[in-house]
């Protein structure tokens, strides 16, 4: 707030803070009248980020006698965050581009996301795939030996799977041979999940 000691009993408008906020009093004058409290992600003109925080001041006999001003430093955690949010979109925007057909499982087998390879080979659209356990997508077309073998018993002891080939009747494209490979990714947000990526073999393979 770019105080000295000066300053105390200087209405707030004439305070020179280095905050990037326009309406500081008016907030505080808000706080005071609804007794609501409220908090906000700032920066500072050190290009820091910080969380401010106006709460109601009540006296020890609970009268409201104006508010307290909470500044708390979050740049380390908003950086981070913003640094895994490009990463994340980075991730996302590699896998759109990517020839093989994409799926992403989690623990449970459930379809987390596919790229839109999968979605264009396979002829089916995100809003009947994501959330639901990939042996019963369609008419079942994915419950197969091999891959549940695959998913449930070998890839939990190895975490790699290359080249595993596959031929399967699927509901809307018909007989289709692939090769699978798969990995256990690290985890996210405390949850196991699975890669699986999927390309299709030519007539003449």
């Amino acid at each position: 707030f770019n105080l000295i000691s000066s300053d105390i009993g200087r209405p707030l408008g004439n305070i020179n803070y280095r905050l990037a906020i326009a309406d500081l009093e008016q907030q505080i004058l808000t706080v005071i009248d609804t007794l609501t409290q409220t908090s906000q992600e700032i920066q500072g003109q050190d290009e820091l980020w910080y969380e401010l925080q106006i709460r109601p001041y009540r006296t020890l006999d609970n009268r409201i006698d104006g508010a307290v001003v909470v500044l708390i430093n979050i740049d380390r955690l908003k950086r981070s965050t913003e640094q895994l949010r490009a990463a994340r979109d980075f991730a996302e925007g590699m896998v759109q581009t990517v020839r093989e057909a994409l799926v992403v499982l989690n623990h449970e087998l459930r379809v987390v996301t596919a790229n839109e390879q999968f979605y264009r080979l396979f002829q089916v659209n995100p809003d009947e795939t994501e959330g639901q356990v990939i042996f019963e997508l369609g008419n079942g077309q994915w419950n197969s030996p091999q891959l549940r073998s695959l998913l449930q018993e070998i890839l939990p002891q190895q975490q790699q799977i290359v080249g595993l080939p596959i031929t399967h009747d699927f509901e809307h494209i018909g007989p289709k041979t692939m090769v699978i490979n798969a990995c256990t990714l690290p985890q996210v947000n405390d949850e196991d999940l699975i890669l699986i990526a999927i390309e299709e073999l030519s007539a003449e393979t």
